[in-house]
């Protein structure tokens, strides 16, 4: 008796359209059969930036690629798309037209990428691909280099703020800790964004102890000042009577972005202490007689060997603010000579000088009362009394000398009594 088996039969089929099924083929991409570099990019626009033919964060640039056939056998007319992976880098019209290629011949594309870079990306290149899509079968891999954005910057202004020191002068000087605000001007076309700037320098004997300044952007041709107390740095007394080489580079992102430098002059830490200060009769006749006597106190980091000093001039400051000068002067005596000062020692003027400045009063203004006399004296080394160093080697220093400046007297003097 012979046994029916269908259902074997048709479990047999089954198997078999299955295996069949299973063993179809994937389609898998295809090897390319061409070879290719990208050897140039040419950026034919970059005009919503800075319009300096570079790819820089924050810009969005047209770019054209030059295609090279370093295979062995012709390449047709082709289209490529390109793409990347890279954060912060879009490509917006990916789809390039190159001609025909024979072997070791080069073109560059028909139309062009358009690429942006956000302003945050800090990589100097960024790797991107081609591949074909029509016409031919070629794979590649290339970087578009990104510049971070320079910007151009001059130094327009320096303050020294030296408020914690003795002599309080606004200046360098050895042995003081101060802090340096300075005021930069955007040179270039481009704002500059907000950032930090850092400070260095080689001088021996200057030590930063905040080396980091920020800055709000600055627009072109404007100028700004730090947002914040701007640097901290201490000379040793051993750094005077030098202009002492800074640089500052910015920053954005913590790449550098522009670059300045300037030069602050240190000077010897001299400055004058007041004994005497007073217009001698103080009835406002004229003349009158004005007299300022001195002590030098020396803070420079070493000895002085016979000191002179002479003062240049004098004006009328009023509540802090300068006026127009109220009071005239003709000098009776404008140097005084001082004897040997040591470190951190204060010293009157020598047996062998005069022993104060005195002036006559040929003038007197409308503002009577207290007011602030600023004087601005030079002083040199000297031997015997007499002046032997090049005004080249003269230190400056200010002095500020309060007095009762009378009023103007009345048509009738007797109206006094």
């Amino acid at each position: 008796m012979t046994k029916k088996q269908p259902a074997i039969c048709a479990g047999v089929l089954s198997m078999a359209l299955f295996a069949a099924a299973c063993s179809a083929p994937v389609r898998q991409p295809q090897t390319p059969s061409a070879s290719v570099e990208v050897v140039r990019l040419v950026i034919i626009d970059d005009s919503p930036g800075n319009k300096d033919g570079q790819l820089n964060p924050g810009e969005t640039a047209k770019i054209q690629l030059q295609l090279k056939n370093v295979g062995k056998t012709k390449i047709p007319a082709s289209k490529a798309t390109v793409f990347t992976s890279e954060s912060g880098i879009r490509i917006s019209q990916k789809v390039l037209d190159f001609p025909a290629l024979t072997p070791g011949g080069s073109a560059l594309s028909s139309n062009a990428l358009v690429v942006s870079v956000d302003g945050a990306v800090l990589a100097p290149s960024a790797a991107l691909y081609i591949e074909a899509t029509t016409g031919a079968n070629y794979r590649a891999t290339f970087p578009a280099i990104i510049n971070p954005q320079t910007f151009s910057v001059e130094v327009v202004n320096v303050i020294i703020d030296d408020s914690g020191n003795v002599n309080k002068d606004g200046r360098l000087n050895p042995g003081e800790t101060v802090r340096m605000r300075v005021q930069l001007r955007n040179t270039g076309r481009d704002t500059i964004p907000p950032g930090q700037a850092i400070l260095s320098t080689n001088q021996r004997g200057v030590r930063l102890l905040d080396s980091l300044t920020r800055y709000q952007a600055i627009a072109p041709g404007a100028s700004a000042s730090p947002i914040d107390d701007g640097y901290q740095f201490t000379l040793a007394k051993n750094v005077s009577d030098t202009c002492i080489a800074f640089a500052m580079t910015g920053t954005q992102n913590s790449q550098p972005v522009y670059e300045a430098s300037f030069c602050e002059q240190s000077y010897v830490n001299i400055y004058a202490c007041m004994d005497t200060c007073y217009i001698s009769r103080g009835r406002g006749t004229i003349p009158d007689t004005f007299v300022v006597r001195l002590s030098l106190c020396n803070d420079s980091g070493s000895p002085l060997s016979k000191v002179a000093v002479n003062i240049q001039g004098l004006d009328i400051w009023v509540c802090g603010e300068y006026q127009a000068r109220t009071v005239t002067f003709t000098a009776i005596t404008d140097k005084v000579f001082y004897d040997d000062i040591e470190l951190d020692e204060c010293a009157v003027p020598a047996p062998c000088s005069l022993p104060e400045f005195r002036y006559i009063v040929t003038g007197l203004g409308p503002n009577a009362g207290r007011r602030c006399i600023w004087f601005e004296g030079r002083i040199y080394e000297n031997a015997d009394c007499k002046i032997t160093l090049p005004s080249d080697y003269t230190k400056w220093f200010e002095a500020c000398c309060e007095v009762d400046i009378p009023a103007r007297p009345p048509s009738n003097p007797d109206e006094n009594d």
